[in-house]
């Protein structure tokens, strides 16, 4: 009787924590989908396809084998799988967020007035139809500079959150992709070695990333324009944080690395591409 009596009880505390571990399990990933909800990389994420559009439109303007080309683009949109994109987004956050303490600190930080603001400001100043504005706003900037204090104050937020940096790698990424499945798309006698195609994005790295870091500071006095010198400065502090340089790379991360899986399913279906063309030639 007693040994029937440690077993049920032992089944009992088995089953409890079982259903523990599967409790905690949940709120983790709950929390991990509330954080990349609030970080915004899965609104970036969904944006690769009208990224991808702009890049391919000035491709194809420019392009000496615009059949190929145009091809490739279509093999490029038909390969990003958003579903698949946000389970990989998913799951690289998961890794990259090592402890429940980081996370707390994450989801904290997000969830403070400070940030709130910040995300309300980037969400309503971003976006297509933001560019006349945005326009109009650094027109009259031009007319009427900002203090030498607030210019230092821009540019040490997008050298700090790495806003260049981060941008960089994501066209220079998609540049990659695309060049790489474009390629692939030409008789070989016309293709382009892949380490060639590498060297000469290495090359165009530094120009690209100082257009960009221009770009994204005129565009900061406009984002951040209904922010305080002191809210940045509290912004720049917290991005300097153990906490927040975590959070940087993490993002910076988990955008090269859905590109480059979409890149590599890519790659996939422009062989097989390839190969049927092939074989439709040789009947």
């Amino acid at each position: 009787m007693r040994n029937s009596k440690n077993f049920v009880t032992q089944l009992s505390v088995l089953m409890v924590l079982a259903f523990a571990t599967c409790a905690i399990a949940d709120t983790r990933d709950e929390k991990i989908a509330k954080y990349i909800e609030l970080s915004g990389i899965e609104k970036v994420i969904d944006s690769i396809p009208s990224q991808l559009d702009a890049v391919s439109s000035q491709r194809l303007m420019t392009s000496k084998t615009p059949d190929a080309d145009k091809k490739a683009i279509e093999l490029l949109k038909e390969a990003f799988d958003g579903q698949r994109a946000r389970k990989e987004l998913f799951n690289f956050v998961t890794k990259q967020i090592e402890n429940d303490l980081l996370l707390q600190n994450l989801l904290k930080w997000y969830e403070s007035p400070l940030a709130q603001k910040i995300d309300n400001e980037e969400s309503s100043s971003s976006g297509a139809d933001k560019q006349a504005d945005l326009l109009q706003y650094l027109t009259v900037l031009q007319k009427n500079p900002p203090t030498r204090e607030r210019i230092d104050i821009i540019q040490e937020v997008e050298s700090t959150i790495q806003l260049s940096e981060l941008t960089t790698n994501i066209v220079v990424e998609i540049m990659k992709g695309m060049f790489k499945t474009i390629s692939l798309t030409v008789p070989k006698e016309k293709q382009v070695e892949l380490a060639d195609i590498e060297k000469e994005i290495i090359k165009l790295r530094p120009i690209m990333k100082e257009g960009l870091r221009k770009q994204m500071v005129l565009s900061s006095f406009y984002i951040y324009r209904n922010l305080s010198n002191a809210e940045l400065r509290e912004y720049i502090a917290f991005c300097k944080t153990e906490t927040g340089k975590k959070e940087i790379e993490i993002t910076g991360g988990a955008l090269s690395y859905v590109l480059s899986q979409w890149f590599a399913v890519a790659t996939d279906k422009i062989l097989a591409h390839s190969e049927t063309e092939a074989e439709k030639s040789k009947k």
